[in-house]
């Protein structure tokens, strides 16, 4: 417990404020408090409550208040412990308090080791406790209680003697020559008490020593008046000797022993020379301390050896030496150091102490009193201390100040989160640079004529040290110390040569040795750890991933990586996702080599990506099989997916790992991981139109010695000439795998292959081979029994019949595709064949069937997103809208259509929705009789159609805004001519409505 007088009365509890009540209650705890430990009679509590005339039941009031007290006492985490401190004892009642938890008892304890160390001690000691006594008050004793007659006795006695003391402790300070920040404080005191004649003394002298010899002589002669006009007596005979000391400049007021005089440390390093940037880190640092405010503060800078901890502090630091009169400390701590220890907290408590002018042969031996006589000297205190390069939170904690004014800088590699439990500091990480301060620091670093020879090499070496301050000026050092040396050589060395180009002599200039440093207060499980992680390929590591790359468990893997990014070496990101900066991983990778531990872990780890896949694209896309051939289980723990929603997040989360570990896998021995990989995959990609994913991973499972012209994983590689719009080479590619497949027994190769080649034909406008392949591939789909690959097949005969005007062959077929999709779960791909079944209904009038299958459609179309054919279903659903006299909500839908079709680059259905719009603005204006908007409908469909190559008709729509707007006389008409001049090149017949790949 702790209970406060010296200000407005206030109890905490286990470091809860509790609400102590209405006035009645503040003044029983002031009489308990007012002389504490000490019985305190009813009848003198009834006294000071109604010094005239109590009220019948008196008694029983003050029992009442009484039992509300111990309520509140009871309120606090402490609860029935603390209620039974206020004990009934005839004839009243007493409150129990310990010495240290009534701050007037730790004042008054204060100021007795104060006045004891006048033997012995030195004078700035003695200021030291005093001050740290008088931060103890907060206004006036028992400010807010109601004033009763002990309770009043009791504040006179307290203001009395503080202000004895304060008097005692300005004394101390002026004796000792600290009299350079008592002037505003004297002033303040001497103001509300202007007949106090030592203080007002002590005033006259600080400002006289100060250099304010007219206003010390000013404060005299009010004195003097004053105390002839109020008591009719002149100053004291010590006041009127200083008086004439100073009109007479005695040097013996300002010369002062030697001994007297106090240091003001000084202990910053020079302010960093090239430093730039970290203008928000510096403004967070104003802000903390800002904050703070008078009661001093503690940040923590953590960051990676060699980001820029030191010169943040140090360039903050030089900045605002104002905030600091009483000085700057600064200690190395060793943290993280090649050739020392790190430092021992007392060792550094030795040189602030010294610093702060206490004599290394005075100073306590006990590390403990050492401390706590550094906290006093603090006490009062404005100083910057800064502590660079610390290992833990103890080697900083004990030196941290008692309170009070003082900011404290830590530097870190490691996170030290104690300090922020412990003692509420506030942490600010660190991240490498910015290009453009990577930019300016470079080329202020070798000078700006230098960097202008060759800009292009200097945006390389950025790119390459990728932020990193030390390795930027490892750099700028050997670019400076040959000025010969051309640039792009130093580009170069740095591709081939990696971190040896970023190595020296000097250790403290070499990335790789400062990384080391890092890494040797490691366990050998976290240094594997680390060396592993630098090998997975991908830009971010989960937590499963990362425990089968370690071969670790999940509980294990988790304290590895939380030991890792406390110290710095990775980042942890959003959902749990691990980072490491790629210098960082590079230099990882390099101890990995070393180690021996390479194919193992990648091996696990891409087994653990493949199984975890298939597992996902099960939940995902339970209707296509993967395929995947079985291998040996190497690590126990996969994600469980419950529903494709959480399939679909996963897949999303690891995309860019899995194509790039399968990339990386074609290139290192692990062929069959791409091939399976790209099978398994191909289905999650080609819905979400993730193009460039698809091309990279299907590419380079193509060129694997696992994978030919037979195998799955040579039939997505179609997918991704097919995306690009090559038909031809499409057509050519599978030409080719149908050939090699021969008489096979993989019949469902064969089905995929002849459905492919179907679509192919029918984007080039091959009607019979389209269609000869479409039924191939609808017979061996219902052979084999695969109802999926079958109802996509009989929706790409329909799209074909819909084409040849076969309307109602086309109907049959949707109608079929639909009742296969719906047995197969394909949510997606069943709106899909509901979209194109409704628009075939529309065509040949069954309008009520048509309304009913897109609102099936529309339905099934937000569950699971498919990128890639959300676009055609709007399509569909629009284009039937317009055939059922619905134009409005027509071009609706054809505008959400043309936007899914930007976003996933499908430049055929882009051009189905703009056609359709307009189409349908052309049938609005002609309706209205608007001119202008039939004119600008026809423009709009001539480049639509000019976008599908079908130059006869953009040409057709091109005359007719021409004549419209000549008509109209607007000058679109020129715009108009000149487009009609500029068109003269034979395009390729339009494409045709997108089909579904299997």
């Amino acid at each position: 417990m702790d209970f406060r007088i010296l200000g407005s009365l206030a109890i905490c509890d286990d470091g809860e404020n509790l609400a102590v009540g209405p006035p009645r209650i503040r003044v029983l705890l002031a009489l308990l408090l007012a002389d504490p430990g000490q019985l305190v009679s009813v009848g003198r509590i009834i006294d000071e409550m109604w010094p005239e005339s109590p009220p019948s039941g008196a008694d029983a009031l003050v029992h009442s208040y009484v039992s509300r007290l111990r309520r509140v006492l009871r309120s606090g985490p402490t609860g029935p412990a603390a209620a039974r401190r206020l004990i009934t004892r005839k004839p009243g009642y007493l409150l129990e308090v310990a010495e240290h938890e009534l701050d007037s008892y730790r004042y008054h304890r204060l100021v007795a080791d104060a006045r004891a160390a006048r033997n012995g001690g030195s004078p700035r000691d003695r200021v030291a406790l005093l001050g740290q006594a008088d931060q103890l008050w907060h206004g006036p004793p028992f400010g807010d209680v109601p004033p009763t007659p002990m309770v009043a006795a009791a504040a006179i006695k307290l203001t009395e003697f503080r202000l004895n003391v304060l008097e005692e402790r300005f004394e101390t300070a002026l004796d000792a020559g600290h009299d350079e920040n008592l002037v505003v404080e004297l002033t303040e005191l001497a103001t509300r008490h202007p007949l106090r004649e030592r203080l007002v003394g002590q005033l006259i002298l600080a400002l006289y020593r100060n250099g304010r010899q007219a206003d010390a002589l000013d404060r005299y002669q009010q004195l003097r008046m004053r105390l002839a006009e109020e008591l009719g007596t002149n100053p004291s005979p010590p006041l009127q000797h200083l008086h004439h000391r100073i009109l007479t400049a005695d040097p013996a007021l300002t010369s002062l022993p030697a001994a007297a005089r106090t240091p003001i440390p000084r202990q910053l390093p020079a302010a960093p020379r090239l430093f730039t940037g970290r203008k928000d880190e510096l403004a967070q640092l104003t802000t903390t301390v800002d904050t703070a405010g008078n009661q001093g503060d503690v940040v923590v800078i953590s960051a990676l050896g060699g980001i820029g901890k030191t010169w943040l502090a140090v360039r903050w630091a030089h900045e605002n030496l104002h905030r600091f009169p009483d000085g700057q400390l600064f200690a190395d701590l060793h943290g993280f150091s090649p050739t020392e220890r790190p430092a021992h907290p007392t060792d550094v408590l030795d040189g602030f102490l010294h610093a702060l002018g206490v004599d290394r042969d005075r100073q306590p031996d006990d590390p403990d009193h050492r401390a706590e006589l550094y906290r006093s000297l603090l006490a009062g205190k404005r100083l910057l201390i800064v502590l660079d390069n610390a290992f833990t939170t103890n080697q900083v904690a004990c030196l941290l100040p008692g309170g009070g004014h003082c900011t404290v800088i830590v530097t870190s590699r490691n996170q030290l989160r104690g300090l922020a439990a412990r003692h509420g500091a506030h942490p600010l990480h660190l991240d490498v640079l910015t290009d453009s301060e990577a930019h300016t620091l470079l080329t202020t670093s070798i000078g700006p004529d230098r960097a202008n020879t060759d800009p292009q090499a200097i945006t390389e070496l950025i790119g390459l040290c990728g932020g990193f301050p030390l390795a930027l000026g490892v750099i700028a050092a050997r670019a400076t110390a040959d000025a010969q040396l051309p640039l792009a050589d130093i580009v170069g060395e740095l591709r081939t040569r990696g971190l040896d180009a970023l190595d020296s002599d000097d250790l403290t200039a070499s990335l790789p040795a400062t990384l080391s440093w890092s890494l040797s207060h490691l366990t050998d499980r976290q240094r594997q750890a680390f060396a592993l992680l630098g090998i997975a390929p991908g830009p971010d590591t989960g937590l499963p991933a990362a425990a089968a790359l370690t071969g670790l468990s999940e509980r294990e893997t988790y304290r590895v990586l939380q030991a890792l990014a406390d110290a710095s070496l990775i980042n942890r990101t959003a959902g749990g996702r691990y980072v490491m900066h790629d210098l960082l991983r590079a230099y990882a990778a390099e101890l990995a080599d070393h180690a021996g531990h390479r194919s193992a872990a990648l091996t696990r780890l891409f087994e653990y990506y493949l199984r975890t896949t298939t597992d996902a694209m099960t939940c995902y896309a339970p209707y296509q099989p993967t395929r995947q051939r079985a291998g040996p289980q190497l690590t126990p723990y996969r994600p469980v997916f419950t529903a494709p929603g959480s399939a679909l997040a996963w897949l999303d989360t690891e995309r860019a790992n899995l194509v790039t570990s399968a990339v990386y896998a074609a290139d290192h021995g692990w062929p069959t991981y791409t091939s399976q990989l790209s099978v398994t995959l191909f289905r999650y990609l080609d819905n979400g139109a993730h193009r460039t994913d698809a091309q990279q991973l299907h590419t380079a499972a193509l060129h694997t010695a696992d994978v030919d012209d037979t195998t799955p994983a040579a039939g997505k590689y179609g997918t991704v000439l097919w995306r690009a719009g090559r038909y031809q080479d499409t057509l050519t590619h599978y030409q080719h795998m149908l050939d090699n497949l021969g008489n096979t027994d993989d019949r469902h190769a064969l089905a995929v292959i002849h459905g492919n080649l179907g679509i192919v034909h029918q984007r080039l406008g091959h009607d019979q081979p389209a269609l000869d392949h479409c039924h191939r591939a609808i017979d061996i789909y219902s052979e084999i029994g695969d109802r999926f690959g079958e109802g996509s097949a009989r929706g790409n005969l329909g799209i074909l019949y819909e084409q040849l005007g076969r309307n109602h062959d086309a109907l049959d077929q949707y109608q079929q595709s639909v009742t296969l999709l719906h047995q197969t779960g394909s949510r997606s791909f069943h709106a899909l064949a509901y979209g194109k079944l409704g628009l075939a209904c529309a065509k040949v009038g069954r309008h009520q069937d048509a309304r009913l299958h897109h609102q099936q459609a529309l339905a099934i179309l937000g569950e699971i997103p498919n990128r890639q054919y959300d676009a055609v279903t709007l399509n569909d659903v629009g284009a039937t809208l317009c055939l059922l006299g619905q134009p409005t909500q027509a071009i609706r839908y054809h505008h959400h259509a043309l936007t899914h079709a930007t976003d996933v680059g499908d430049h055929y259905e882009q051009a189905r929705a703009p056609i359709r719009y307009h189409h349908h603005a052309l049938t609005h204006a002609t309706d209205v009789g608007d001119h202008y908007e039939q004119a600008r409908a026809h423009a709009g469909l001539a480049q639509a159609h000019h976008t599908e190559r079908n130059t006869s008709t953009a040409r057709t729509h091109w005359r007719r805004a021409l004549a419209l707007y000549t008509r109209l006389g607007t000058p679109e008409a020129h715009h108009i001519t000149t487009v009609l001049a500029e068109v003269g090149v034979k395009l390729d017949r339009p494409k045709r409505t997108s089909p579904v790949d299997t």
